[in-house]
């Protein structure tokens, strides 16, 4: 199954309306640049993830294909997903100018959070919320990669903490960023054919 179909599969939903709460919510939002430049937790993490963080061409070059859109992403610096998966997003959004990535806090974006849940029911960091010039929402990709989400449902969550974690952030190292690039441009490239993704 394409990594387009399996993610229809999870949630393909009519596009919603344009919302002033997103517009705010989105003006409250920072620049990736500005984010990182105050990052006060998982320092060490954040900053190689963003030194390490490269995108291959083909998913560039589909990305500038989906037209003008924002990355709205929830999260905060504490979270170990957001340091393995951000600093891909800003790349991604870096390298197709047709994109703009803006990250919010869950202080402002909890209602975000709350409205787009994980399979397992959980409103958790990075949220993703794609939207069009209008402030539509186009569609979202939540958490971590649908690899690792099944993971964490089937086992990882079981798992003592230090133990998921060193399992968690190897996967991510061996992954380099691919599956959520991957899977966030097919999320874009739905939001431009006029589908939602959400899942």
């Amino acid at each position: 199954m394409t990594i387009l179909a399996t993610l229809t599969a999870l949630c393909l939903i009519p596009p919603a309306n344009g919302s002033d709460s997103l517009r705010v919510l989105w003006n409250q939002a920072r620049p990736y640049t500005e984010f990182l430049a105050r990052v006060n937790e998982r320092e060490e993490q954040w900053r190689r993830s963003d030194s390490i963080a490269a995108v291959p061409d083909r998913l560039a070059v589909r990305a500038r294909r989906t037209g003008r859109l924002r990355l709205l992403v929830v999260t905060v610096y504490a979270c170990s997903d957001s340091t393995s998966v951000v600093p891909y997003l800003a790349r991604l959004a870096a390298l197709a100018p047709n994109l703009e990535l803006r990250i919010a806090h869950p202080d402002q974006g909890r209602w975000l959070m709350e409205a787009h849940r994980t399979p397992d029911g959980r409103a958790a960091t990075p949220t993703l919320v794609v939207l069009d010039e209008d402030f539509n929402e186009r569609g979202c990709w939540l958490e971590r990669p649908a690899e690792l989400q099944r993971w964490y449902i089937a086992t990882g969550r079981d798992l003592p903490q230090d133990e998921y974690l060193r399992h968690k952030m190897s996967w991510y190292a061996a992954d380099s960023g691919l599956s959520t690039l991957e899977e966030v441009v097919t999320v874009l490239e739905a939001a431009a054919s006029g589908h939602r993704i959400c899942g």
